[in-house]
């Protein structure tokens, strides 16, 4: 899911990485186990906008199915 808000005791990781001030940026956002890459560019009046987004992998795999930690268990 994807927020469409967000508060400064959320813990989110951000940076503006390129910017002019006024017609583009690259944003990097780390939000819990996503990476988001988003770039900003102005023409004319109006702003585009393209979202790369990266699932982190964490080592941990949940399930809801009982047999599957047989397969999945070393």
């Amino acid at each position: 899911m994807i927020r469409h808000w967000c508060d400064q005791n959320d813990q989110l990781k951000y940076e503006w990485t390129y910017h002019d001030g006024e017609n583009f940026a690259n944003e990097n956002i780390q939000d819990q186990n996503l990476q988001l890459n988003i770039q900003w560019m102005k023409s004319e009046q109006d702003w585009t906008t393209r979202i790369h987004v990266t699932p982190q992998v964490t080592a941990h795999f949940e399930h809801l199915l009982p047999f599957m930690s047989r397969l999945f268990s070393s």
